[in-house]
């Protein structure tokens, strides 16, 4: 059910829900190395698979993300509730199993016969059989010494049944016992998952609130920080902690979230007096400045500089000023209390910024409103857009980020919209309106090169300026190690090695839902948007003849749509959303759109085309 926020924010659904739906699933680093890792223990069959991780980490949404992997001809057993004894265990795997047991089944040697019987015959048809353990660290010796037995059921040329060992830390400790060396010497593959770092953490909550479908920059770069800092990383305290702060947002009419309401929404969630967290502060405050000032007399002192009584006069001078003035909470004099911004292209949230010291005691993330977003880019038809004259480019990719910030370039919202054929000015902050108004849609993500590379489409990339702002600049072109930036009206290639130290790994890109505006496709679906789906499915599948119908997406077409995803790299669960439909949309022979692998930006419509439209829009 979506919560009283996702209108006031524009999101379909909930972004941050505790869930473990694969759908929205961030692969950081360490969570491709786990799930690369689970893959292979699964290709290597038989055997335990052992994979830990903190409380919250992600563990079973990874988990459920390969099971969406899963070749059709492998059957799983999934045991939720370990706390069991030796037959609950068998009986549980063989109900999961749906095998067929008589009433008057009780003994461990029974449920193991029947277990086996049905082993040998799935192995007969083709087929393998996997065991999945959540919070495995409660299992019992017992339990464990009878699942290790359970490995031993096997015929002349392999094991008929894999076990995957989830749990938290304490498992790997389990499983080092000298009791239980026979078990730990079966295990083909381990994995620890860490939490997330401070940058993955930025690009997490970006991404869900962009599979949400949110098109606004909702979290400042300071509410970013406070995030991690509050949460260490964990997936799932962020969850709980981001919602809660969307909720403060929602109720107080703000339009974005700062670091005065995460700090709000993690007090709520504690159950931690905002009173006492203030009288805290200032005690610690007062306190450090005592022992600063202490350490200084004394030194003064020992060298004759200062007598004692203006050692206490400067104590007491220094904890009144820190007591009266340092510690007072800022005010939220923000005004906002319409609709959020349609667009705003998040922020780096992982550069460290240049800021001037604060008080002691005052968290450096709770500061005065930020300034407008919409600094360093010009709104379209704004006299310094108009009248700036034209400028030999920047030699160095510093030099043309800095012209990007202080706006000496055009707008690059106006030159993505305009290699998209859309020459209607648009205000700052109305990119995704106006695409929108066009039949097209806004995707904000993260990710790389690669990523980039298959969605092929021109995108704004997030980069840190010397100033410590975060710019847009438009990515019209990549080849090989190179990177096309559009400047001013002149295309500078850079390298990409070169343009990764300013990047902040974010970036937006316009594309064309392929039917009136059908920007999701689900199983439930049927019409105009899965013939399409059907006909260009074929044609990726080099079909010929095949123009699909309307029918409702069926088992055989699922299957064909997560082989589509595996094959390039999405999350293989079957639903076509705007990744899957960008890629999809790179088959489709009748498409006319920009794309990076012709350096300027258009397919078909050629090069010449898109420097036309832009010189257009410059000339204006």
């Amino acid at each position: 059910m979506p919560s009283l926020y996702c209108a006031y924010f524009q999101l379909e659904e909930t972004p941050f829900s505790i869930a473990p739906d694969p759908r929205f699933v961030f692969l950081s680093e360490r969570h491709r190395e786990a799930l690369g890792h689970l893959l292979f223990g699964l290709a290597e069959g038989g055997g335990f698979v052992q994979f830990t991780g903190e409380v919250g980490t992600g563990k079973t949404t990874i988990c459920r993300t390969m099971l969406c992997q899963l070749p059709d001809n492998v059957d799983v057993a999934l045991i939720f509730n370990p706390k069991l004894t030796v037959a609950e265990l068998l009986q549980s795997i063989c109900e999961e199993l749906r095998v067929e047991l008589p009433e008057d089944v009780t003994s461990t040697k029974a449920f193991v016969d029947r277990l086996y019987s049905y082993l040998l015959d799935a192995n007969a048809k083709g087929r393998r059989t996997v065991l999945i353990i959540d919070e495995a660290q409660n299992l019992s010796r017992e339990v464990l010494e009878q699942i290790r037995l359970l490995t031993n059921l096997e015929t002349n040329d392999n094991k008929l049944l894999q076990i995957f060992l989830i749990g938290q830390p304490e498992l790997r400790t389990m499983l080092g016992r000298d009791d239980l060396r026979q078990l730990a010497q079966r295990i083909t593959a381990r994995y620890h998952l860490e939490p997330l770092t401070r940058a993955e953490t930025s690009q997490y909550i970006v991404h869900r609130l962009s599979v949400a479908g949110c098109l606004h920059n909702v979290f400042t770069d300071a509410a970013q920080r406070k995030v991690f800092r509050l949460t260490g990383g964990v997936p799932r305290l962020i969850n709980s902690l981001c919602d809660r702060a969307l909720l403060g947002a929602y109720a107080t009419s703000s339009e974005r979230v700062d670091a005065r309401i995460v700090a709000r929404a993690n007090r709520e969630l504690h159950g931690v007096s905002g009173r006492w967290l203030q009288v805290r502060a200032r005690f610690a405050a007062v306190a450090g400045v005592l022992v600063g000032v202490a350490l200084v007399a004394v030194l003064a002192f020992n060298s004759g500089q200062l007598s004692i009584a203006q050692m206490v006069s400067s104590a007491r001078s220094s904890a009144t000023s820190v007591d009266d003035g340092a510690l007072e909470p800022v005010t939220n004099d923000s005004k906002h209390a319409g609709r959020p911004a349609d667009i705003a292209v998040p922020d780096n949230s992982t550069a460290m910024m240049t800021e001037a010291p604060l008080p002691a005691g005052v968290d450096p993330d709770i500061q005065a409103p930020p300034k407008s977003d919409g600094a360093g880019l010009n709104s379209a038809g704004s006299p310094s857009a108009r009248s700036q004259p034209k400028r030999s480019p920047p030699r160095t990719l510093k030099e043309t980020i800095d012209a990007a910030s202080n706006g000496s370039a055009q707008d690059p919202e106006q030159r993505l919209l305009a290699l998209w054929g859309i020459q209607e000015p648009t205000a700052n902050g109305q990119l995704c309106r106006r695409a929108k108004d066009n039949g097209r849609a806004c995707l904000l993500s993260a990710g790389s090169w690669n990523k980039l590379r298959g969605f092929d489409l021109p995108a704004l990339l997030s980069l840190k300026a010397g100033n410590g702002e975060t710019t847009k600049v438009l990515l019209v072109g990549l080849a090989g190690q190179d990177a096309t930036l559009y400047v001013g009206d002149e295309e500078e290639h850079f390298p990409l090695h070169e343009v990764d130290r300013y990047w902040t790994g974010d970036f937006l890109v316009l594309w064309k839902p392929p039917v009136d505006g059908v920007t999701v496709i689900r199983e439930s679906h049927s019409g105009k948007s899965v013939q399409w789906l059907r006909r260009t499915l074929a044609q990726a599948d080099g079909i010929h003849g095949d123009v699909g119908d309307d029918s409702p997406v069926d088992p055989e077409l699922s299957a064909r749509i997560k082989n589509f995803q595996l094959r390039h790299g999405l999350n293989a669960d079957g639903v076509v959303g705007p990744e899957t439909l960008i890629h999809l949309g790179a088959m489709d022979k009748d498409r006319q759109m920009p794309t990076l692998s012709a350096v300027g930006g258009v397919a078909q419509a050629g090069t010449g085309q898109a420097v036309t439209r832009l010189s257009r829009l410059t000339s204006k």
